[in-house]
């Protein structure tokens, strides 16, 4: 039983026909709806009725540009309802896109993506496969070249072993024709010949060397007596002049003893000179005692000032330090809640005393930030309590007990149990390395601006400062100047830092995994610092609690103390030694004082008693003529004797000369002597082996022979396998080298499968190296073919996204240009559409062209206008979506039923006129309105024709 049916009759002319030859001028569509399904039949002008899948109905309509989704192409009373009572961007947004096609358009792009990055994965994939056919390729080249080295050393063994074979037998043809040219050429009759020719010279040297004994004999006897003689004759010259010297020596006692004194200068006048010059020296030395008192007096007196002013200095110094402590106490009273001064010292008892804390606990954290004094911006203060401020107050220990002692301590002082943060740590027990290493990746990288280079290293300990640099990262977070320079810097991934922070508000980001996080807009940083503190300030906080005079004045006085104390101490040391100088200038001044006496009174005794003496010594002349005369005699034997030595020393040498000839002459007699008894001996024993000398010639002849014939034999199995024979590269016996040939092959005959030959087995695996070979390039060659393709469609999609978003633009500007258009025409207000393709919204503003244009009389929600304005605005809408949609046809059921009497007729006449304007479309409006149809049949009869569905009856 038929329930329902529909026919569509749809022209089938043009160029666009659908298969005109099948189906003729027109097709009809038929739609029948039963109980139990529904069915599709087609028809032509040429065709029958048949019945047509979902499938091949699709495609048609496809052809005819008929999209039943677009709701333009069809809207329904859902549809209709929807779109003017849910009137916000989100789906006015959404029926364009459907509208215009973009959907579809963009299904098609992400489909398009989603294949490319499914392709991407199937080559990563493909690419991977590739790997083990490689390894295999690799692995089968490995195994053909290793069997080749093998082949090769077995082959080499081969050779290396006809050489070795072939060098063995020349050295032993060597060998045994050396042998047998020795045994030839030791012919006993020629040696016995040889030795008496020898016997015979020796006998006529050994008559000479007899010869010359005896001359040199006689020449060494000759000269021993001459040197006898030159001896004698030098005992009698030493006699006599030992007889001249004991007569002058007598005759000069006797004229010393007449001798007088020798006259000396007056001893008044000496003394006059003395006495002069012991007043000078008492003079001198009475000045020096002046100076010296005058100079202990001022440096007395400059001693006492100096003392005063070290005292007045000490004791101002002292109120200074005693208020200071005060003070530092009240600060970490108010800061810590507990003085660490006090727990630090408790904690030095107990290191004393007990087992605890051989490792110095460091804490709190916050006394060791401390600023470099060169640092002139104190926002950077502020960065560093910011970045640091979890660990301000922890405290760092090396073991469990010292963790729980020192929590105890902190109990008793005031710390709160919730307050008290204390990690134990193992970096006591390591060496740390971690300054120079850091200092050397910054300079590397040359960052200047981090929280590291800020920080006066030499003040904190290198514990805490490798637990600052692991886990807080301050080598790794910079400084910069403000919010643009802080995303410029993490942008920068050649910067290998963490974070930053900007001095103009303090704000924070960092980048994690090439990802950006910056701190909230709305969140304030406030620009103070209780803790840390810089080099130049003392552990006081920016708020200073100490007057700034008395900080001030402290260093001057303690500049003043030492220098105090330095001037006294030199000032004692220079009163000693002007004390010690004064006294050792008075007693030089009464020493001369007394010197200057007694010189007065030798001087007044002596010019009375001083006379000068006058000698005569007229035996003086006759004496002198005496001694010259023997002097004369002295030279005279002393040249004699000086003759005689030369002359002797001369015979000696001559004597010494003959001596060494005469031995040496006896030398080569008893060598020639020795000889000739050795040539005599060895004639007699030549003369004995004459007989054995034929065998063992013609022994030598036969080896030679057996050594000659192997020596070729070996030669021509060398020149047979063509190996050339390098006696260099013969390194071992031919033994071991056929033990290595023997060890090549079996290692070979293992590698070998089944029965095969080597040659053969090598061959078979070149040619599967070259079938895999020729396989695995031909598997690249097509990877890289689709690589190619790959690329290819990845520009391609790349294109299609640029051409989507133009064809985009151009139908907003379409839409926009027919809405405005339309909404004059039917309301006479100035309206535009503003697009946003990011939140996919799609905004409607309205301006009255009555009132003036400012921006606060233009209405962007359509809701606040009245049902009217609103109606034909949305009406305005759907004309300016349906002229960007391309379709033969659209079908609206009941648009007009949320519309009142007095804007039904305006805004459906709209319509009248877009149907018009684009008679290549037909539009169909389903209405219950039958008076208000006729009234627009009426008015346009070549326009609109009415069908009155309630009176239609098949």
């Amino acid at each position: 039983m038929v329930f329902a049916r529909i026919e569509v009759v749809m022209s089938n002319d043009g160029e666009n026909a659908y298969k005109p030859d099948e189906y003729g001028a027109y097709i009809m569509i038929i739609r029948t709806i039963t109980k139990s399904l529904s069915t599709f039949h087609m028809e032509g002008e040429l065709k029958r009725r048949k019945t047509v899948t979902k499938k091949e109905l699709c495609r048609y309509l496809r052809h005819a540009k008929i999209n039943i989704q677009n709701p333009v192409t069809y809207m329904n009373q859902e549809s209709s309802k929807s779109f003017f009572f849910n009137c916000s961007p989100e789906n006015f947004y959404r029926y364009y896109y459907g509208a215009s096609g973009l959907d579809e358009m963009e299904a098609c792009i992400i489909n398009e993506k989603q294949n490319l990055e499914e392709c991407k994965q199937e080559l990563k994939i493909r690419k991977s496969i590739l790997g083990p056919d490689r390894e295999n390729l690799k692995e089968l080249q490995g195994q053909i070249s290793i069997f080749e080295q093998k082949l090769q050393e077995w082959k080499s063994a081969k050779d290396m072993y006809k050489m070795a074979v072939h060098h063995e037998a020349l050295q032993k043809f060597q060998k045994l024709e050396q042998k047998r040219d020795n045994v030839v050429s030791n012919d006993p009759d020629r040696v016995i010949k040889e030795h008496e020719t020898k016997i015979a010279t020796l006998a006529n040297q050994a008559l000479q060397h007899k010869a010359e004994i005896d001359k040199l004999f006689n020449a060494t006897m000759a000269l021993k007596e001459k040197k006898r003689s030159i001896s004698d004759s030098l005992s009698n010259v030493a006699e006599r002049i030992e007889d001249l010297k004991s007569s002058m020596a007598t005759s000069l006692q006797q004229d010393q003893a007449q001798e007088n004194e020798p006259i000396e200068e007056p001893m008044g006048v000496r003394l006059k000179k003395e006495l002069a010059k012991c007043q000078q020296q008492a003079q001198e030395a009475a000045k020096l005692v002046e100076k010296y008192t005058s100079n202990a007096a001022t440096v007395q007196a400059s001693l006492k000032d100096l003392e005063q002013r070290l005292n007045d200095a000490q004791d101002y110094l002292k109120d200074i330090k005693i208020e200071t402590e005060k003070q530092d106490t009240t600060r970490h009273q108010n800061v810590y809640k507990y003085s660490p001064e006090k727990v630090h010292a408790e904690i030095e008892y107990m290191r004393s005393r007990c087992n605890l804390f051989q490792h110095r606990p460091i804490g709190p954290v916050g006394d060791y930030i401390v600023i470099r004094a060169n640092v002139e911006n104190w926002r950077i203060a502020c960065i560093m309590e910011r970045h640091l401020q979890r660990i301000l107050f922890v405290w760092l220990v090396a073991t469990e007990e010292d963790r729980q002692a020192l929590a105890k301590l902190l109990l008793k002082h005031g710390c709160q149990k919730d307050k008290i943060n204390i990690i134990k740590t193992n970096l006591y027990s390591k060496t740390l390395d971690i300054v120079s290493q850091t200092e050397r990746q910054l300079d590397q990288q040359g960052l200047e601006m981090v929280l590291y280079r800020f920080l006066e290293i030499s003040a904190i300990p290198t514990i805490l400062l490798h637990v600052l640099i692991d886990s807080f990262n301050i080598a790794q977070i910079l400084v910069v100047q403000n919010h643009q320079e802080l995303l410029k810097a993490l942008d920068d991934d050649s910067l290998n830092i963490l974070g930053a922070y900007t001095l103009s508000n303090l704000d924070f980001g960092k980048r994690i995994n090439g990802s950006k996080f910056l701190s909230p807009n709305d969140c304030k940083n406030p620009f103070k610092y209780r803790i840390v503190r810089f080099a130049t300030e003392s552990t006081e906080t920016k708020n200073h609690q100490v007057p700034q005079v008395v900080e001030e004045n402290r260093e001057e006085l303690e500049k003043i103390v030492a220098t105090s104390r330095k001037e006294i101490e030199h000032a004692k040391a220079a009163h000693a030694q002007i004390i010690a100088q004064l006294e050792n200038a008075i007693s030089t001044r009464t020493r001369w004082l007394r010197k200057c006496a007694q010189l007065e009174a030798d001087l007044d005794a002596e010019t009375r008693g001083l006379v000068y003496k006058e000698n005569e010594n007229d035996h003086g002349d006759q004496q002198d003529m005496e001694s010259e005369s023997f002097q004369e005699t002295l030279n005279k034997y002393l040249e004699q004797r000086l003759e005689q030595q030369e002359e002797l020393v001369k015979v000696q040498s001559e004597l010494e000369q003959m001596l060494g000839l005469l031995s040496q002459a006896k030398v080569n007699r008893h060598s020639v002597s020795t000889q000739s008894s050795k040539l005599k001996s060895t004639i007699q024993s030549l003369k004995k082996q004459k007989n054995s000398h034929i065998t063992k010639i013609k022994a030598a002849q036969q080896e030679y022979e057996k050594a000659k014939d192997a020596m070729e034999k070996s030669q021509l199995d060398l020149q047979r396998d063509g190996i050339v024979y390098e006696e260099d590269k013969i390194l071992k016996t031919p033994q071991e080298y056929l033990q290595l040939a023997e060890v090549s092959k079996e290692l070979l005959q293992r590698c070998v499968v089944g029965s095969k030959g080597v040659e053969e087995y090598l061959k078979e695996l070149k040619q599967r190296r070259d079938l895999r070979q020729e396989q695995l390039e031909i598997k690249e060659q097509k990877l890289n073919e689709t690589f190619e393709n790959f690329n290819i469609q990845k520009q391609n999609f790349a294109r299609r996204c640029q051409r989507f978003e133009e064809c985009r633009r151009r139908i907003e500007k379409v839409a926009k240009r027919a809405f405005r258009k339309v909404l004059d025409s039917v309301t006479g207000y100035d309206g535009s559409l503003v697009f946003n393709d990011v939140e996919r919204t799609l905004a409607i503003q309205v301006h009255n062209k009555q009132q003036a244009y400012d921006r606060k009389y233009v209405a962007t929600n359509v809701k606040t206008l009245s049902g009217g304005e609103q109606s034909s605005i949305q009406l305005s809408l759907l004309q300016s979506l349906a002229v960007i949609t391309f379709t033969p046809l659209h079908m609206f059921d009941e648009i007009d039923v949320y519309m009142d009497s007095s804007t039904r007729l305006k805004n459906i006449e709209s319509l009248v006129n877009f149907a018009n304007m684009h008679q290549d479309r037909q539009v169909f409006l389903v209405t219950p309105h039958a008076e208000f149809a006729k009234i627009l049949a009426e008015s346009h009869p070549n326009l609109v024709k009415v069908f009155n569905v309630g009176q239609y009856r098949p």
